[in-house]
């Protein structure tokens, strides 16, 4: 097919990355082959892979959807189809087992989550403008020293 073959491990974080990129979207392997421009075999297989190790969850669908999600106990039943779309949906993530006090847990913690990632973006940020200050002082108060001379 000409199509580019990756080294496994990449061509895992590509399909990681995918389904981390599409959170509302469940994939057919199809889908990601097509996607990523890999072939079908290797893609089924690596979802394997990937699903075995706990990375992904696909649902028992025919064919089956992959998708990530952060909620390690997610299961196919909590994936509903969305009409507008026909692509299978975890947005919702109806969880008839779990309370809707458990559930609003769940999307809060993913809340703080995202908070503390931009809060450690936002570190790194004030460290580098501390540091420019300091630098920019420092040659202000050696021209200053340089006039007074």
């Amino acid at each position: 097919m000409g199509q580019k073959r990756a080294a496994r491990g990449s061509f895992q974080a590509n399909i990681v990355e995918l389904l981390r990129q599409n959170p509302d979207r469940c994939f057919t392997f199809y889908e990601i082959a097509d996607e990523l421009g890999a072939t079908h075999g290797s893609t089924s297989g690596t979802l394997s892979a990937l699903c075995k190790k706990g990375t992904i969850q696909k649902t028992n669908d025919h064919p089956a959807k992959y998708f990530y999600s952060t909620n390690k106990e997610a299961t196919s039943s909590e994936v509903k189809l969305n009409n507008e779309s026909g692509h299978q949906t975890i947005t919702d993530q109806i969880r008839p087992n779990l309370a809707s006090g458990e559930l609003l847990v769940l999307n809060i913690k993913q809340e703080v989550e995202e908070i503390d990632r931009q809060i450690k973006e936002l570190e790194k940020r004030r460290l580098k403008l501390k540091l420019a200050i300091e630098v920019l002082e420092e040659r202000l108060n050696l021209e200053k020293n340089n006039i007074s001379t």
